[in-house]
């Protein structure tokens, strides 16, 4: 039978200057196995040997004496999302050549089928592709730069001893890197942090002007080893999709109202014309929806696993397996996760839906996850919806705090620590269903088994869902409206964009902003939280089809800050996701305001609590915390 797995965790260092090669695995392992539970493989080979560089001519650096060079490791752990056949990492081909691939590639690739690993289509490709000793380099950057999907990689290239590494454009996969400094000489490339406090970035790190790890830029970069300097080599992506995708920078034309919504936005309420919201903008949500349709297929399709789906005790007392879940706040994103998931997802399978909340099982995402989950059986009876109701306190938070700040590193802030246990718990999917002995509706725990988890990171960056954005777009043009004035006095002219009521193209730049920064204050932080309970984050909002769609739609089909559809009381903010999902059947969830996850769950307020005040000095509760 085929195998289809995920690489989830990788590892790379290279031994210290002084030729030693003490090995890292043992601080690693914890967290490679958890994101990869399903074996761990391990490639190594001395590096730099033979070379005309002066420091590896010196046995005195050689570390035993009587060889030289330095030692390089890769690692890789391997989560299996479908078949029986075990999955082999890191691959390594005839030439030499090695590949450690954490992700999944959703298009960009000629002639890949769903049966067939992406690794090893890769790693093949590469190798084919590097052999050119002319133009290889060029042309391999141009092939990984078309690769669709979320992905991590490290590619050693045998021949001229480089080691390849980067993320894709937007940063779905964790890689952090550590380069050599007085803490530790080694070069060190992970998906996640040491989880062993002893050695790497937790001792001394005030005394340094630098944390230990950092979040790799989205790119691709690469560094020879046949010398003693790391000196990494960052190369531009060379397909247009991608730069345009890393920029998301929206056509001028795009981000002036259109003339539909500059004529409602310059009437008075009492002129405006009672339109039907699923009617308005007829093309940008149904442009919307395909391709967002298309994302959430791709990520169903590679997810689905029928074996073990069925009542594994065969006389229905155990809960079904479900293969797929959702992080479900009963918001509109992923409510219309859900709905759209229904659509792929085999009939008879059941969707597991996980919503964690920290008081007790009464918080706001509770209630809406609830009436959400009503909505959604109205909408499609036929599927068995399964919601886990994930109730934890902060003492919980406390019993794991440890391994939680470990999988969250280097992020490290309040709110990353709010977000990340709040995540981490919905994550790992542990929680209270409901289900019938007879007629009598009963409180059963259960962890879910999902493998793969979808979550709508990049809906509210992209759709203007947070509530500074709506401070941007009013709070910029009252100095726009200043300036108008005294510009009317000095008879010049004035940017229409700005309109009486909102400043789009201040709108347009910070969601740029957002967009941009997303790989470094979210992404690898969330796919570290997932993946430490051996499950695959999947985020549909943030395919490249999506992600370009949105780009490429008026700035004021994507949101009405101003306005909104007053008419079916839906709130102007994420204006093209509610759209999508009142078109849906989900009327109410998409009326919902948005709550951020840790306001939602109740988490901040529980740790307000705690603490005995309330709060906005995160530096004071960070002190508190880490101490």
């Amino acid at each position: 039978m085929f195998t289809t797995v995920t690489l989830c965790g990788i590892l790379v260092f290279l031994s210290a200057s002084d030729g030693s090669s003490s090995s890292l695995t043992p601080d690693f392992l914890p967290g490679l196995n958890r994101r990869g539970p399903d074996g761990v493989g391990a490639w190594h080979r001395r590096v730099g040997v033979g070379s005309d560089d002066a420091f590896f001519k010196d046995a005195t650096h050689s570390g035993e004496g009587d060889t030289n060079g330095r030692d390089l490791h890769i690692l890789g752990s391997l989560l299996q999302l479908r078949g029986s056949d075990p999955g082999v990492t890191p691959v390594v081909d005839r030439a030499g050549n090695v590949l450690a691939f954490s992700g999944e590639v959703f298009g960009g690739v000629p002639g890949l089928r769903v049966c067939e690993s992406d690794t090893h289509v890769l790693a093949g490709t590469f190798g084919a592709i590097l052999s050119d000793a002319k133009h290889g380099t060029t042309k391999f950057v141009e092939f990984a730069s078309k690769i669709q999907g979320p992905w991590a990689l490290v590619f050693w290239h045998e021949a001229i001893e480089t080691l390849w590494f980067g993320r894709d454009v937007f940063g779905r996969r964790s890689l952090l890197i550590h380069e050599p400094d007085e803490r530790d000489d080694r070069f060190i490339l992970s998906s996640s942090a040491s989880f062993l406090p002893a050695r790497h970035g937790d001792e001394n790190e005030n005394e340094h002007s630098k944390p230990f790890w950092r979040e790799i830029e989205p790119g691709l970069y690469s560094v020879t080893l046949r010398t003693q300097e790391i000196k990494i080599q960052k190369h531009d992506w060379r397909d247009a999709t991608a730069e345009a995708l890393r920029l998301y920078d929206r056509d001028k034309a795009l981000v002036k109202p259109s003339v539909e919504r500059n004529g409602l936005a310059t009437s008075s309420s009492s002129q405006k014309v009672n339109t039907g919201y699923n009617t308005k903008h007829d093309a940008a949500i149904d442009g919307f929806i395909a391709a967002l349709a298309c994302a959430v297929e791709k990520r169903v399709a590679l997810s689905i696993n029928t074996t073990g789906c069925e009542d594994t005790n065969g006389d229905g007392t155990e809960p079904e397996t479900a293969f797929l879940g959702v992080l479900f706040s009963g918001g509109v994103d992923s409510a219309l996760l859900a709905a759209l998931a229904h659509r792929y997802v085999p009939p008879d399978a059941v969707i597991d839906l996980c919503t964690v909340c920290f008081s007790g099982g009464k918080s706001p995402d509770r209630e809406s996850a609830l009436d959400s989950l009503c909505e959604l059986r109205e909408n499609f009876p036929t599927r068995k919806w399964r919601l886990i109701a994930i109730d934890q306190s902060i003492a919980d938070v406390d019993e794991v705090r440890n391994r939680l700040l470990k999988t969250l590193e280097p992020s490290n802030t309040v709110m990353d620590v709010n977000i990340g246990a709040a995540l981490w718990f919905a994550a790992r999917g542990e929680g209270w269903i409901d289900t019938l002995d007879g007629s009598t509706k009963q409180k059963q725990l259960y962890k879910s088994k999902a493998k793969v988890l979808l979550l709508g990171q990049g809906a509210d960056e992209q759709c203007a869902g947070y509530r500074r954005h709506r401070g941007v777009f009013f709070k910029a043009v009252e100095a726009d409206v200043a300036a108008g004035a005294n510009s009317l006095r000095d008879d010049t002219t004035t940017d229409t964009t700005n309109t009486a009521t909102g400043n789009w193209p201040a709108l347009s730049e910070v969601l740029r902003e957002d967009m941009c920064r997303l790989w470094k204050r979210n992404l690898g932080r969330d796919d570290r939280l997932i993946a430490d309970h051996g499950r695959e984050a999947r985020f549909p909002f943030l395919d490249e089809g999506v992600v370009a769609r949105v780009l490429t739609t008026n700035l004021s089909d994507v949101a009405d800050l101003d306005e909104g559809n007053r008419a079916h009381g839906i709130p102007g903010d994420k204006m093209l996701i509610r759209a999508a999902a009142h078109r849906l059947g989900l009327v109410r969830c998409a009326q919902r305001a948005k709550r951020a996850i840790q306001f939602g769950s109740r988490i901040s307020k529980q740790y307000d609590l705690r603490e005995g005040r309330k709060t906005k000095d995160a530096g004071a509760v960070a002190r508190t915390q880490k101490t």
